[in-house]
């Protein structure tokens, strides 16, 4: 057996321990979503009139408020998407390039044409602003036009910047509330990701104390806090949480990217949640990314231990 065989053997005992002493083992019965994208939900059409298509952007791309950049190979975008499970629905992201058809009947005919029965969107959280839907009238009528073309709705929901969930211990549960809000906004939602990629700084900060990982913990009592508000709304509310990065170094003194690998993550995920002393699920599945090295990359070649693909 290959490192990365082992890789993703020993991560999927890690991740069946932890659903066994979460308490989700229900969960496992039904289909796993798995998408692939890179902040594609940010491209909604933000222009106050759904039909018109949105200024093609103009000037240098702003800068990532980042302090620990990720390496160009840590969140690739794999297009088309793939789907794990033949059981589960086939789900479509949306780049740039297609960014001002997401509110027209046209585009979401396309993904009905090609099979695809979801669309996973992104929703970015503002701590300046915590119950604010940003992008309100485009999200509502790509929700919309998607719910009459027979495409079921996927949020994924993270904060806009990598660090506003660690910033103040009150940030949890405004963030908790935000998905509340948006799960009474969006009724026909009915599955929503908690976060994106925490174990990447990129989207979570920070990922260590001195030589200590404290990513995954911090990221539990978020997830815990999220589903809680998310069932509140509607139990029948699928909560998918982390969508973890295949990869990540573990190294806290690296020069850029100092990130979690995945299995480790896990494992860090499952101590918190026993710390905690919650008998309740804490996710109704697991989100994981599992991207390869490069594009270019065959199915057959995998990541080192303990990253996994």
């Amino acid at each position: 057996m290959s490192k990365g065989s082992r890789g993703i053997a020993a991560g999927a005992l890690v991740l069946a321990a932890f659903v066994a002493a979460s308490g989700v083992a229900g969960a496992a019965t039904k289909p796993l979503v798995v998408g692939f994208a890179d902040d594609a939900g940010k491209y909604l059409d933000a222009t106050s009139d759904p039909a018109a298509a949105p200024p093609a952007p103009t000037g240098p791309a702003p800068p990532k408020d980042d302090s620990q950049p990720a390496d160009p190979a840590s969140t690739p975008s794999i297009d088309p998407p793939v789907i794990m499970d033949r059981s589960s629905p086939r789900v479509s992201d949306f780049d740039p390039p297609v960014r001002r058809d997401l509110t027209r009947a046209a585009f979401f005919s396309e993904l009905v044409a090609i099979g695809a029965t979801a669309n996973r969107m992104t929703v970015l959280w503002d701590p300046a602003r915590p119950l604010a839907i940003p992008q309100r009238t485009s999200l509502d009528a790509a929700a919309i036009t998607a719910t009459t073309r027979g495409v079921d709705v996927i949020l994924s929901v993270r904060a806009e910047k990598a660090a506003a969930l660690t910033a103040s211990p009150a940030r949890p549960a405004q963030f908790a509330a935000f998905l509340a809000t948006l799960a009474r906004a969006y009724p026909q939602v009915r599955t929503f990701v908690v976060g994106n990629e925490p174990n990447q700084p990129r989207f979570w900060q920070p990922q260590f104390a001195g030589s200590r990982r404290v990513a995954a913990a911090a990221y539990e009592r978020v997830l815990a806090l999220s589903y809680e508000a998310l069932k509140r709304v509607d139990s029948r509310i699928q909560v998918v949480g982390a969508g973890l990065s295949s990869r990540g170094n573990d190294d806290s003194s690296a020069p850029n990217n100092r990130s979690t690998s995945p299995v480790r993550f896990i494992h860090d995920l499952g101590v918190a949640y026993r710390k905690s002393g919650r008998t309740r699920p804490i996710m109704d599945a697991l989100g994981f990314h599992p991207c390869p090295r490069w594009s270019k990359d065959s199915l057959e070649r995998g990541l080192d231990w303990p990253n996994a693909a």
